[in-house]
C-alpha cells in the first residue's frame, strides 16, 4: 500500500489507515461489504470538496500556515476518537490501541518523526501554493510528483536505480506543467515552487515510510492508523506555534474583524508578497478566478475550516480502503481521474479561465502520469528491468 513504494505512494495519495481498522469497519471477508462504487464516490466527493474548500479558505483568508494548523488538529481528534471509542467498539474490543508516545530509546522514534516532518511539510507547502495558484494550477503541478519520486530513488540507491524508461515517462509530465505554466494567467513562482516542494516532501515522505515498514514492520502502535495519528498529532504540535508565530497578528485581526471579503495582493504567512507589513484575513491573488468569493462571516469560515478538516481526512482514509478492495492498478487509475475530477470541479466552482493551451498541458501532465504508473507496474513484473 502506501507505505511499501516510494515512486508510486505520494503520487497516489494513499492514505495511512489501518488495514485491520477501517477495512475491517467497511466490510471484510464474510462481512455486508459497502461496494466499491460507493466509497469512490465517497473519495472522489470529499477529494473534490477538501481542495476546494481549502482554496475557498484561503481566497477569504489567504492564511496556508493556520489552515494547514486546523488540518492537522483536526485529523488528530478524529483518528483519536475511531482509536479510542469507534474501533475498540465495532470489533467488541479485539482492535488494540496502543496512543502513548514513542520511548526516547526506541529504534522507530526517528524514523517515524522523519516520515510525520516530510508528511507535514508536504501539505503546508500544498497549501502555500493553492493561496497563491488557481487550485487547477496547483494540482497539474502536483502531478509532477513522480519527477521528484524517481529523483531521490536514484540517489538512494544507485546510480542505475532508475530505468531510462522510466525517467522518458517523465518527459510528458514535464511538457505538459510547462505548456500549462506558460499559458496560467494565475501562475505565480512561489505558487509554483511551493507546489514542486510538496512533491519532494511527499516522495522524501515514502522513502521513510518505506523504510519503517521493511525494518521495523508493523508493531502494536505503529499500524498505519495509529501512525497517522502520531503523524497528525507531531504536525499539530509543529504548526499550531509555527502559525501563530508567522500568522498571529493576521489570524487576530480576522477573528476581530467585521465579515471578510477579498483585497487585492497576495499574501504568504499572513504577509504581502510585495510589501512586510501584515494583513488581515481576506487576501486574494489577482485575477486568479473570475469568481468573486463571498463576504463570510466569522461563524461562517470556522464551520467551512471545520468541513475542510474533515472531508481531508475522510479522502485520505476512504484511499485506502479502496486500495484494500481493488487492485493496485484499478485505485492507480481511480486516483489519476480522482486528479482530473478536482481540476474539473476547482475550475468550474472558480470559474477559472482555461484557454487552449492550458488545456492540453493539464491533459498532457495526466496522462503523462497516467503513463508513468502503467510502466512502474510493467517494468515491476519484468524479471529485469530494461536499463
Amino acid at each position: 500500500g502506501f507505505l511499501r513504494c516510494p515512486q508510486t505512494a505520494c503520487a497516489c495519495s494513499l492514505s495511512l489507515v489501518s488495514r485491520e481498522g477501517l477495512v475491517h469497519v467497511f466490510g471484510g471477508s464474510g462481512q455486508k461489504r459497502v461496494p466499491v462504487s460507493y466509497l469512490a464516490v465517497l473519495w472522489y466527493t470529499s477529494a473534490a470538496v477538501a481542495v476546494t474548500s481549502s482554496r475557498g479558505i484561503l481566497r477569504v483568508t489567504h492564511l496556508p500556515f493556520c489552515l494547514s494548523a486546523c488540518q492537522f488538529v483536526i485529523s488528530t481528534g478524529f483518528t483519536y476518537t475511531l482509536l479510542r471509542w469507534v474501533l475498540p467498539w465495532w470489533t467488541k474490543g479485539s482492535f488494540r490501541v496502543n496512543l502513548r508516545d514513542l520511548p526516547r530509546e526506541s529504534p522507530e522514534r526517528y524514523i517515524v518523526h522523519s516520515i510525520a516532518l516530510t508528511y507535514t511539510l508536504g501539505f503546508l507547502f500544498t497549501n502555500v501554493a493553492l493561496s497563491l495558484c488557481n487550485a487547477s494550477f496547483a494540482e497539474t503541478v502536483k502531478a509532477a510528483e513522480p519527477i521528484s519520486s524517481l529523483a531521490l530513488a536514484q540517489l538512494s540507491r544507485g546510480e542505475d536505480a532508475v530505468s531510462r524508461i522510466e525517467w522518458l515517462t517523465t518527459l510528458p509530465i514535464v511538457a505538459g506543467v510547462g505548456l500549462s505554466s506558460y499559458s496560467e494567467t494565475s501562475f505565480h513562482v512561489l505558487g509554483f515552487l511551493a507546489a514542486g516542494t510538496s512533491n519532494f516532501m511527499f516522495s522524501l515522505r515514502a522513502l521513510h515510510a518505506k523504510q519503517l515498514r521493511r525494518n521495523h514492520g508493523s508493531p502494536v502502535g505503529l499500524d498505519d492508523l495509529h501512525l497517522f495519528f502520531r503523524i497528525s498529532r507531531f504536525g499539530s504540535k509543529l504548526l499550531v506555534p509555527i502559525a501563530l508565530l508567522f500568522e498571529g497578528r493576521a489570524l487576530f485581526r480576522l477573528l476581530f474583524s467585521t465579515p471578510v471579503a477579498m483585497a487585492t495582493s497576495p499574501t504568504v504567512g499572513g504577509l504581502l508578497a510585495n510589501s512586510t507589513e501584515p494583513v488581515p484575513g481576506g487576501l486574494e491573488s489577482p485575477a486568479l478566478e473570475l469568481g468573486a468569493a463571498p463576504t463570510l462571516s466569522l461563524s461562517q469560515i470556522l464551520l467551512l475550516v471545520l468541513l475542510n478538516g474533515i472531508c481531508y481526512c475522510t479522502y485520505n482514509q476512504t484511499s485506502f480502503v479502496v486500495l484494500g478492495r481493488v487492485p493496485f492498478v484499478t485505485h492507480a487509475t481511480l486516483n489519476v481521474m480522482r486528479r482530473v475530477f478536482i481540476i474539473i470541479v476547482t475550475s468550474w466552482y472558480f470559474q477559472t479561465a482555461i484557454n487552449g493551451l492550458n488545456m492540453f498541458g493539464i491533459a498532457l501532465a495526466i496522462s503523462g502520469f497516467s503513463l508513468f504508473l502503467y510502466m512502474k507496474v510493467y517494468l515491476s513484473s519484468l524479471p529485469t528491468l530494461p536499463r
